[in-house]
């Protein structure tokens, strides 16, 4: 039987194990990565990238009020990057290079494995990113065909 842990109780063993070119995986906790990742369901994998990470990688970063944080990179800019999660609309920005942890190099979402070298995984990633401004329209539409589809079941 698996234990919940909190990540805060992990930072060092996680921090020790990248280091030693480990990688980690941990389920995910929170709504912000939606539709791609859903809470208390999926995993993502992490590594240690010792180059820069690029726009579409998805990375695990620790802000400055020490929250552990798990989104995609949207751009890079004067040494900053600045990031979204999938289930938001709003960026985040001023992301240094030193508070990123590690990048997510896989994900098991509802227990198959994403492979995001895939050209799918690839094109969903970009698109996704695109489409950023757009999101808060499709996710009330989504949000009320949902709603319709219920009510029909009924």
């Amino acid at each position: 039987m698996s234990e919940k842990v909190h990540l805060a109780d992990m930072e060092n063993v996680m921090e020790d194990t990248l280091s030693a070119g480990g990688t980690v995986t941990f389920t995910i906790t929170g709504t912000s990565m939606r539709p791609l990742l859903f809470h208390e369901r999926d995993q993502a994998e992490l590594e240690r990238r010792i180059d820069e990470y690029k726009r579409g990688d998805v990375i695990f970063y620790k802000r400055k009020t020490g929250v552990f944080v798990l989104h995609r990179i949207v751009k890079f800019k004067d040494g900053e990057y600045t990031v979204c999660g999938d289930g938001q609309v709003d960026l985040e920005s001023g992301i240094l290079p030193n508070q990123i942890l590690a990048r997510a190099i896989g994900f098991t979402r509802n227990g198959k494995s994403i492979d995001i070298n895939s050209l799918t995984y690839k094109i969903y990633s970009q698109l996704w990113i695109i489409a950023r401004p757009f999101r808060g329209y499709i996710f009330a539409l989504t949000s009320r065909i949902k709603k319709v589809l219920s009510l029909i079941k009924k």
